[in-house]
């Protein structure tokens, strides 16, 4: 089977499912992933089991573009209203989400892990922690974006998120080198932050530089075609994507300072996003989230399913507790304390990323494939079941009418 069928295949499968959840009032995304995991090679056969290797830059494209639109949503003038509110409590959710996850895997590590694995319990339970900061905030934009979701939550939601990459970043960095060090294995907490900082702050610089390159060019040329102005926006993220990867930077936060400049700094920013909006947004949906499906292991799913009940209940703990906490410290109305962690709880994306990444590391080949199933296995469970709760509490916070 040819790779161009496949992807036919891929896009096909799901608007099929996206409109057949849809009717019992599931969000679309959930149907995309069903068709990807349905598609999965180890459980129907359709697809060749080397397609999924192959489609690593479409994902990162489609990611690319969907953390543009997470940057968009970061307007100065809500932003400044809110300011001291969204910090703190970003912080404080990402804080707590890796405290209550390192505790709680630690203690269960001595119980769950195998006897030759006990050793390395400090350094296990450091990095599966570090990712359980990070928020995909892609299947709460899709659902905002389905149902026109528009309010206080939504906003402070899509703010939480933005931030929640550079700080899961911050703490991936410490807690890589705080394992390295437990274990023996040459490292430093400053030779790991320092690095993790040029990442975020490079990365930032070439997203606004590309955005300035955006606007420009946008003033210039006054006459473009919605088509033309899709055209120059989606070449430009992927030049910006491209760059930042290449320079060894942080790429999504790249095409989210881009979003942001976008949004602040066009006079045209809300045309821009309905350009998006209607002609390329639900296709990048279909294609991330089917492809997130295709990739997730079943199998390994259930080899961890102690963990992974564990690191799914105390994050999103941590992560209530922090937004609660966050929210009461800076006065915000009821609205905020009560339904914005419902949007934070779906994850993936950077975290199976960060997940492949610790796997590759020699050091950690003791416990590397372990902790790969675990978060593969608590990205099936937030994935299907983030959306579905970002959509109950977008209603009952009363902006999905």
């Amino acid at each position: 089977m040819n790779t161009i069928l496949v992807f036919g295949l891929l896009i096909v499968a799901g608007l099929i499912f996206g409109k057949l959840v849809s009717y019992i009032g599931l969000p679309k995304i959930t149907g995309y992933l069903f068709a990807g995991i349905l598609l999965d090679p180890n459980i129907t056969g359709i697809i060749p089991p080397n397609f999924p290797s192959l489609t690593n830059d479409v994902s990162n494209f489609c990611l690319a573009f969907i953390t543009f639109e997470v940057g968009s949503t970061l307007y100065l003038p809500k932003l400044k209203a809110q300011g001291k509110a969204l910090g703190l409590m970003t912080i404080l959710e990402a804080l707590l989400a890796f405290a209550f996850v390192f505790g709680g895997i630690y203690v269960a590590s001595f119980f769950l892990l195998p006897s030759n694995l006990l050793a390395f319990a400090i350094p296990f339970s450091l990095l599966i922690a570090t990712l359980a900061s990070p928020t995909d905030p892609s299947a709460t934009l899709a659902i905002a974006h389905q149902y026109k979701a528009n309010g206080p939550v939504s906003s402070t939601i899509m703010g939480i998120a933005a931030f929640d990459d550079a700080v899961g970043l911050l703490l991936f960095s410490i807690g890589l080198g705080l394992a390295k060090s437990s274990i023996g294995s040459e490292s430093s907490i400053g030779g790991s932050v320092i690095p993790s900082l040029l990442e975020i702050g490079g990365a930032a610089i070439v997203g606004a530089i590309v955005g300035v390159i955006f606007n420009f060019i946008y003033k210039l040329l006054k006459s473009t075609s919605k088509g033309g102005v899709n055209a120059i926006l989606l070449g430009l993220i992927a030049l910006g994507y491209g760059v930042s990867s290449w320079l060894e930077f942080d790429a999504l936060i790249t095409t989210m300072t881009l979003g942001f400049m976008v949004t602040n700094f066009n006079t045209k920013s809300k045309a821009i996003s309905e350009v998006l909006e209607t002609y390329t947004e639900e296709i990048i949906f279909i294609l991330f989230f089917a492809l997130s499906g295709l990739h997730l292991n079943l199998r390994g799913f259930m080899d961890a399913v102690p963990f992974i009940v564990i690191f799914v209940a105390l994050r999103s703990l941590g992560k209530y507790t922090g937004v609660m906490m966050g929210a009461m410290l800076t006065k915000q109305p009821s609205v905020i304390k009560k339904f914005v962690v419902g949007g934070l709880i779906p994850q993936g994306g950077i975290v199976v990323g960060l997940a492949l990444f610790i796997q590759q590391i020699e050091a950690f080949n003791a416990f590397g494939g372990l902790m790969l199933n675990i978060i593969m296995g608590t990205t099936i469970l937030h994935e299907i079941l983030g959306p579905i709760i970002a959509k109950v509490s977008l209603r009952k916070a009363g902006e999905i009418k």
